[in-house]
């Protein structure tokens, strides 16, 4: 988890909460998103693919130069498209304040919020194994 003990932008963004990072725990991969971490980015990050219909369907390029993944938990249902697939994904927020570190579950983040004084510095969650995510677009639609 990244420590925040005083964090400073010139234009309101802080570069060390951008970027995605994979690691392997308990035997899953893992994806660290910076909650800085613009929608665009993801989508062109092959380590991400299974994302990539997910942010291609959220609003238009220019939208998603300037959407973060941080900014979009904020943002009120229907815009924060996003928010629903880290649901999906069982993510968790990585949140830094005062009092230190801690780890939120995303619907535990929509229940509560997190405290005046933190911020949400990034977003983890376990990826798909590949076969999961192929088996996953060929089902049938259901419309």
């Amino acid at each position: 988890m990244l420590e925040v003990e005083r964090l400073e932008s010139r234009y309101g963004r802080i570069p060390a909460l951008a970027g995605v990072s994979l690691h392997v725990a308990a035997g899953e991969l893992v994806a660290l998103v910076g909650a800085a971490t613009t929608l665009a980015q993801i989508g062109e990050d092959e380590r991400l693919a299974l994302l990539h219909p997910v942010v291609e369907s959220i609003a238009s390029p220019s939208i998603r130069n300037l959407a973060t993944v941080g900014g979009n938990l904020f943002v009120k249902q229907p815009y924060g498209d996003f928010a629903v697939c880290l649901l999906a994904l069982e993510a968790d927020l990585q949140v830094a304040g005062p009092q230190g570190s801690r780890s939120v579950s995303v619907a535990h983040f929509f229940e509560g919020g997190i405290e005046p004084q933190e911020l949400v510095a990034g977003v983890r969650f376990p990826l798909p194994h590949a076969e999961a995510a192929a088996r996953r677009r060929r089902a049938p639609s259901h419309r």
